[in-house]
């Protein structure tokens, strides 16, 4: 996994508050894998559908 994504990761739950974010590694995907891998649609699409659910509370 990138460090990169580690630190944008890290980087925002700083800046705006830890409770907006989520970090999911998906092992063995590449970048756009996650959209368009043979499988994704059973092994990427409901982490996405989750995350685009979650809904944090201002509160």
């Amino acid at each position: 996994m990138p460090t990169s994504t580690e630190r944008t990761f890290a980087w925002l739950r700083e800046a705006n508050g830890a409770r907006y974010y989520q970090r999911r590694i998906l092992r063995d995907y590449g970048h756009l894998d996650t959209f368009m891998g043979c499988t994704a649609s059973e092994d990427t699409y409901p982490v996405l559908r989750d995350a685009l659910e979650f809904q944090p509370r201002a509160c």
